[in-house]
């Protein structure tokens, strides 16, 4: 399974750096359509804060009586829950791509660690810091960050492909230390095997040279037959 990928339940099929699966689209958003989610919950939460924004003036000129007044009612109502939802539903995506996480990642983060430790502690000492047992391996500065998810320059307000290396590779410093991993547990392996061919040889040299010596004290050792007759015994 290539990294960061998760097999969703609901499509039933794998999906590269996998953020959640959304009822809404109806559909998995990951590494090829996370931005468009982002782009598509941002304009729509100011989409419902202008709608709510134009109706309160109408709303306070309108009679009490009228059907407009009533449809404010509901409009502003609708507005303000979906612009609500939608404006914190944009904040936290914003923050998981400053942090260059997944929500799936962000789930198995303590909360100890805060909304924003890199605002909190510094890019720095955030980058490559341990969180029960995982390291934050993509955290590569909120800039590089953000151009890897959404794009460079006004190109990430806008809903555009841009092209991305082939390959689930996200920081070739984790590929780096996953191949320093590998050749340390290679090398850790090659040397327990070599150990333990060691003990076998020794083992089998040692009983190599205490077979003959055994076999010579069995030799020498007297037998029934062997025992001396003494001056009064019997012959048949």
């Amino acid at each position: 399974k290539p990294e960061r990928a998760h097999h969703c339940r609901v499509c039933k099929r794998c999906v590269l750096k996998m953020d959640h699966h959304c009822p809404w689209v109806l559909n998995c958003v990951g590494q090829d359509n996370y931005k468009f989610f982002v782009l598509f919950i941002f304009y729509t939460s100011v989409h419902c804060i202008f709608i709510l924004a134009s109706l309160i003036p109408l709303y306070l000129r309108s009679p009490d009586d009228t059907y407009a007044h009533q449809a404010q009612v509901v409009g502003m109502v609708i507005a303000g829950v979906f612009g609500f939802a939608l404006v914190v539903f944009t904040i936290t995506h914003a923050r998981l791509i400053l942090l260059n996480r997944t929500t799936i990642e962000d789930h198995s983060t303590p909360y100890e660690e805060g909304m924003l430790p890199c605002i909190r502690k510094g890019w720095t000492k955030c980058e490559g810091e341990v969180n029960q047992g995982n390291e934050r391996l993509y955290d590569m500065g909120y800039r590089q960050n953000w151009e890897q998810c959404m794009g460079k320059g006004w190109k990430a307000i806008i809903p555009v492909r841009f092209p991305r290396p082939e390959g689930p590779i996200y920081n070739q410093a984790v590929v780096a230390r996953q191949w320093r991993d590998y050749n340390q547990q290679t090398e850790a392996r090659r040397q327990q095997q070599q150990q333990q061919s060691t003990a076998v040889d020794s083992t089998a040299v040692g009983t190599a040279r205490s077979t003959p010596i055994e076999q010579e004290m069995y030799h020498r050792s007297p037998s029934l037959g062997d025992q001396p007759r003494g001056e009064g015994s019997a012959t048949v």
